[in-house]
């Protein structure tokens, strides 16, 4: 019997509107009330995630910034946080700052614009990186390019520097290419078996559902990986078994199946 359910949740338990439905939410709560958790792991800081639990929480635990920060959400707390160092931080944002690139740095409750030509934007916008870095802790980098080869030269470049990172590349939409930046010891699968030691459950004893990217290593060393249909293709191929699309609750649909249904 799975004791813990981790899911991805744009493209995963949302659909395509960002909009989760209430039969989804139901489905959660009765095998939260079976004694299993359930934990959302996104790339998203941990204040978007908190937006839909406002009303009614359905979520134990939330894996944000791709495993940089994790919230308990019943006892209103973080309980574990990794950050990118001050000093590479600086680094890569003057070895990239004046280039064709867009750069983030992501905190836990909000995702800022380092400006370097203040041009007209209604996003956060980072102004003195110095001032900023000590009024704020950076869990995740993003630097969005327009081209695939220019991603690949940037993430060699940082690679060949030996910075302590994790690096992923992928798609970000139809015009933009995403480098995402962590602390090397920073995944959605090894905080997920953070929360899984403090709860006192075993890996084969997780099941979990991704669609993207950053879902692969989660996906691939749980219990049970699943994939929605409209996950990449390189997250199919490491997965158990595809599910619905996350435009037809595949999390919800199999959550029965496998949980719920006797």
């Amino acid at each position: 019997m799975y004791k813990l359910v981790v899911s991805g949740f744009d493209g995963t338990l949302l659909d395509d509107d960002l909009a989760i439905s209430l039969s989804t939410v139901l489905t959660i709560d009765e095998i939260r009330r079976r004694n299993c958790k359930f934990v959302i792991a996104s790339g998203r800081d941990v204040n978007f995630i908190k937006d839909y639990i406002k009303d009614v929480n359905f979520i134990d635990y939330i894996i944000s910034l791709n495993g940089g920060y994790i919230y308990d959400v019943l006892r209103d707390d973080c309980i574990f946080e990794r950050t990118i160092k001050k000093t590479v931080i600086k680094k890569i944002v003057r070895q990239y700052k004046n280039q064709a690139v867009r750069i983030y740095l992501c905190t836990d409750h909000s995702k800022c614009f380092f400006n370097v030509n203040q041009e007209e934007t209604n996003e956060i916008i980072i102004r003195d990186l110095d001032d900023f870095l000590n009024c704020n802790k950076v869990y995740k980098i993003e630097i969005h390019t327009k081209t695939q080869k220019n991603s690949k030269e940037i993430l060699k470049q940082i690679k060949d520097q030996k910075l302590e990172l994790n690096l992923n590349l992928h798609k970000y939409d139809y015009k933009d290419y995403l480098i995402e930046i962590t602390h090397s010891s920073v995944s959605k699968y090894q905080a997920s078996m953070f929360i899984a030691k403090k709860e006192g459950i075993k890996s084969d004893e997780i099941l979990a559902y991704g669609d993207y990217y950053n879902d692969l290593e989660l996906v691939k060393k749980v219990g049970f990986g699943i994939a929605v249909d409209n996950a990449v293709t390189d997250l199919k191929k490491v997965c158990k078994e595809v599910v619905c699309s996350n435009n037809k609750k595949g999390v919800e649909k199999s959550l029965r199946q496998i949980l719920l249904i006797k």
